[in-house]
């Protein structure tokens, strides 16, 4: 249970995807919010709740959308970013921010959100 105690947001639009992350960070003993498949959505979650740290998906919508982990940025919310884009989209501003791959292994997954959240396990 390495991230009991924690409230994980997901922003993820497609089910699948969403439904695997959802998992991976339940079985971690993590409360999830969402998956959120939208902006408005998880900024609804981010105005209402208290969030430990974030999984989010570049790909929202139409194309590439950085409105969330700027608003995280700002909240001092750390987060990941779970993607199938390259770093070239990314804007410099979150060059140091965690990226993993899509499809994320289980273990990454886990491990990169513990990491963020620096937790001793």
């Amino acid at each position: 249970m390495q991230l009991a105690g924690q409230t994980i947001l997901v922003l993820e639009d497609d089910f699948l995807q969403a439904d695997e992350i959802v998992r991976v960070i339940s079985l971690s003993g993590a409360q999830v919010v969402g998956p959120c498949p939208s902006i408005d959505g998880c900024m609804m979650h981010l105005s209402s709740m208290y969030i430990s740290a974030a999984v989010v998906d570049i790909n929202i919508g139409a194309g590439p959308s950085f409105e969330i982990p700027r608003e995280l940025a700002r909240r001092s919310i750390p987060f990941i970013f779970l993607t199938g884009y390259d770093r070239t989209v990314v804007p410099q501003e979150f060059f140091a921010v965690k990226s993993l791959e899509k499809p994320a292994d289980e273990d990454q997954l886990v491990s990169a959100l513990v990491s963020i959240l620096s937790i001793a396990v």
